[in-house]
């Protein structure tokens, strides 16, 4: 589960359709074991405390039991992926705010008052057209186009070889690149006309991808772990907040993120003696997420140092509320221009 992808799209919808803002002040990781995550939100016009209970809708159970129990001082809100009519007359009975990924909204919380209902996801919940070049496989072609220069006007195979998709599926992003007004021909080749869009619509939906390609969650209680790994035994490369280091020597990271390559999770686990969310860490332990390399042949990707490409480091360092973590990806974000 993403709680952070569902966060942000519920809150647009919201700002979308009512104007209304809302923002993130504090965010809870999600426990082992836990079936949602947690956020304090504040909304313009009013003064009133929320914490947010993040859940993904089971098509099966429904939202299924809700918490009540809240924090003294604040009042209970729910974001989910979708709530139907029935969830969402219930929840009202039950006095808990809610917003969804579709659009529906309920609000009290004087002076602010927003009850917007009825809203349906369409197949594969809501992707339209425009929404279904940024699912798993045009994610990682867009990353490709954007991380190698010169790939725009490469031939299909090669595109294919460094997205790691098949070369069926590169006409047709190429095309809904091009629909959508991100690329354009100039002077007999293909151009970008709006790199800068595309980057931020990338960073916003690359948390789906990265779900995807987790292997899983480890702990170590050695200081500076990555500092002395052997990468290329595992075919890998560095990310999350250990890249931002090379940004600001004085950041002191907290976690890391490790992209190994095919079969190599089981050595590395080995080799560093991680230990998993239920076993016991010492006083400074450190969160590792380690991950599938997701992208296939690289020109440019491997140039940063044993650090996965800035526009992945710097993703990455977005989906996060820590905002130290969100200064250092300011500063990567001036390499991707």
């Amino acid at each position: 589960m993403n709680e952070r992808a569902i966060t942000t799209k519920a809150l647009n919808q919201l700002a979308f359709q009512t104007g209304l803002v809302g923002r993130v002040s504090g965010f809870a990781p999600t426990p082992a074991g836990c079936d949602h995550g947690e956020a304090l939100i504040k909304f313009d016009k009013s003064n009133a405390k929320l914490v947010a209970e993040l859940r993904k809708w089971d098509a099966n159970g429904g939202l299924g039991k809700v918490v009540h129990q809240v924090t003294e001082g604040y009042q209970k809100l729910l974001i989910c992926d979708y709530i139907s009519d029935d969830e969402g007359a219930r929840l009202r009975e039950s006095n808990i705010n809610y917003l969804d990924n579709v659009g529906n909204a309920y609000l009290d919380i004087p002076p602010v008052y927003v009850l917007i209902q009825g809203k349906k996801p369409k197949d594969n919940f809501g992707l339209d057209r425009a929404d279904k070049l940024f699912t798993e496989t045009g994610l990682k072609v867009i990353l490709a186009l954007l991380a190698n220069r010169g790939l725009l006007n490469a031939n299909y195979r090669k595109i294919a070889d460094h997205a790691n998709v098949s070369m069926g599926t590169i006409g047709w992003v190429l095309r809904e690149l091009k629909h959508q007004a991100y690329i354009g021909h100039k002077g007999g080749h293909m151009a970008w006309k709006n790199r800068g869009m595309l980057i931020k619509k990338w960073v916003d939906e690359y948390p789906c991808l990265k779900e995807k390609s987790l292997v899983g969650v480890y702990y170590t209680d050695r200081k500076n772990w990555w500092q002395t790994i052997e990468l290329d035994n595992y075919e890998a490369l560095l990310g999350g907040q250990i890249a931002g280091v090379d940004y600001n020597t004085e950041f002191s990271p907290e976690s890391g993120e490790i992209f190994v390559g095919k079969h190599k999770h089981g050595n590395l686990v080995r080799d560093l003696e991680l230990l998993s969310a239920d076993q016991p860490h010492g006083k400074h332990r450190f969160r590792i997420e380690v991950y599938r390399k997701f992208w296939g042949q690289t020109e440019e990707m491997n140039l940063f140092d044993n650090l996965v490409h800035p526009l992945i480091s710097y993703a990455s360092l977005m989906d996060t509320w820590d905002p130290k973590s969100r200064e250092l990806a300011g500063k990567i974000a001036k390499q991707l221009s």
